[in-house]
């Protein structure tokens, strides 16, 4: 949540209701409930995740969109670049597979969405990726559609933590992608 510069001690309340019953969450920025999603306790940071070697990236929650217009004839290819500061915790030996894996999934549409990989493999590749990170790679995949409407595909970055980072406020990033099939 994004707050204004000067809010100062103010208080926010989220309120919620689901299934009949209300809740409702304080929030204010007392630095003992500092909660980030940019950085667990040992320093670990989200992947970065773009629709082009160019980006722009992005990094945690908030993600990003791109719109595509596709035939209902044809698969879309689906491409992003990622990249990762490979952090590990001290002490720990790093994986042996690449430091981010991607996952799709549809979010919405009428019908069903097949992905050639809904886990394609992430490969190494060179680019000019955002400061701080380590290792940058590409990861691709094809979607087809069975009928023609309007679809919000989601992705996710995850870094070895883990998907959603193992419970934690930490480290992953997510993206969309709205497909006009036709």
């Amino acid at each position: 949540m994004t707050v204004p510069a000067d809010f100062g001690t103010k208080k926010l309340t989220w309120t919620i209701v689901a299934n009949g019953k209300q809740t409702q969450i304080p929030a204010h920025l007392d630095p003992l409930w500092l909660v980030s999603p940019f950085k667990d306790a040992s320093n670990n940071t989200p992947p970065f995740l773009g629709f082009s070697e160019e980006g722009p990236f992005v990094q945690g929650p908030r993600g990003q969109s791109t719109s595509v217009s596709a035939h209902l004839s044809e698969a879309v290819t689906l491409n992003v670049w990622v990249a990762d500061d490979a952090n590990v915790p001290p002490g720990a030996t790093p994986p042996k597979t690449p430091p981010v894996t991607v996952s799709w999934s549809k979010f919405r549409g009428p019908s069903s969405v097949t992905f050639s990989s809904d886990r394609p493999a992430v490969e190494k590749i060179d680019f000019k990726a955002p400061e701080g990170t380590v290792f940058t790679g590409k990861a691709s995949t094809t979607a087809s559609f069975d009928q023609a409407g309007e679809y919000v595909l989601h992705v996710a970055a995850n870094d070895w933590s883990g998907e959603g980072g193992r419970g934690f406020q930490c480290c992953w990033t997510n993206a969309q992608v709205h497909v006009s099939v036709k």
